[in-house]
């Protein structure tokens, strides 16, 4: 399994610190409040308002978990709700003052803490804790909203959505008309363009709708052991997420199995993220294009030994 030895070091560090925090109990003893109403606390505290479909959201919980602990937070006079809307349903809740003051007393004893622990490092230290922090928070959100996301193969059936993806994508990027890979024949028919021994192409799904897509065939005009790198293409609500870096692995993988030794790929400098997701998997850039693939406005080329 890749990363098992990182993933049980860095559980093992994580199942110290949740200990020290007093996560086991449940409770952040100074204050006396459970940590899922101190997360409430700060949520409203940073949001002013909030109704309970957007606390569930924010907080990563059930409805029902939201439900139930800001029925209590009510209770004690911590919270207040207010309808902003003529629908009765829809809830809005905010901090009292009594909410006001526990969110200021429970921020002024958690940074007392965390200050007395960063008091034992350096600067240098603390900036490589903040940043591990940081990167290791974003993996997990990432991860997290990968889960729902599925690769398959690609189906007759999706070819119209793909066609109107890839025509949409290529528009956010102005690369619309001859020498661009928005006009290629296959556009229309990538079913029948990858359903060979020699291709493989891959869809995202979730919930059923496509999101993105890729897929690797042989390079045109080039030698046989070189395979390409094709049609990889997000919407934007999906981007940033892992999922070009899972698809492109999947792909190269897919590759190797055919028999191919290389992959080529071309794109257009402006697309900047696939650029540096090139480049961190491994691609190493080439002064001029390859094969007879009809993109004559591409601006970068790439090369990977597989």
């Amino acid at each position: 399994m890749q990363y098992l030895r990182q993933s049980e070091e860095l559980r093992f560090y994580l199942r110290s610190l949740i200990k020290e925090w007093d996560f086991l109990d449940g409770v952040f003893k100074e204050t006396g409040y459970k940590y899922i109403e101190g997360y409430i606390l700060l949520e409203l505290q940073n949001n002013n308002c909030l109704n309970l479909l957007g606390l569930a959201a924010n907080l990563n919980i059930e409805k029902s978990t939201a439900s139930r602990t800001v029925k209590g937070m009510i209770e004690r006079g911590l919270i207040k709700w207010d309808k902003l809307s003529s629908d009765k349903r829809h809830k809005h809740f905010s901090l009292t003052q009594a909410g006001q003051k526990a969110v200021e007393e429970t921020n002024k004893l958690a940074n007392n803490r965390v200050a007395n622990a960063l008091n034992t490092l350096t600067e240098d230290e603390i900036e490589t804790v903040i940043k591990s922090f940081k990167l290791y928070s974003n993996a997990m959100t990432k991860s997290r909203k990968m889960m729902g996301y599925k690769f398959r193969k690609i189906k007759k059936s999706d070819n119209k959505i793909i066609a109107i993806i890839i025509r949409k994508v290529m528009e956010e990027y102005n690369a619309i008309g001859p020498g661009y890979s928005s006009v290629d024949k296959e556009v229309d028919k990538m079913f029948e363009s990858y359903n060979n021994s020699q291709s493989y192409f891959f869809v995202i799904t979730i919930n059923e709708e496509i999101k993105g897509f890729g897929g690797i065939g042989r390079l045109e005009g080039g030698t046989k052991d070189t395979c390409e790198l094709k049609k990889m293409y997000f919407l934007n609500e999906v981007r940033g997420l892992g999922l070009g870096k899972k698809l492109v692995e999947m792909c190269l993988t897919k590759a190797r199995e055919l028999g191919y030794k290389k992959c080529y790929l071309e794109t257009l400098k402006r697309m900047h993220s696939a650029n540096n997701l090139y480049a961190k998997l491994g691609f190493e850039k080439l002064e001029k294009p390859l094969g007879l693939t009809g993109h004559t406005n591409t601006e970068l080329w790439y090369m990977k030994n597989l």
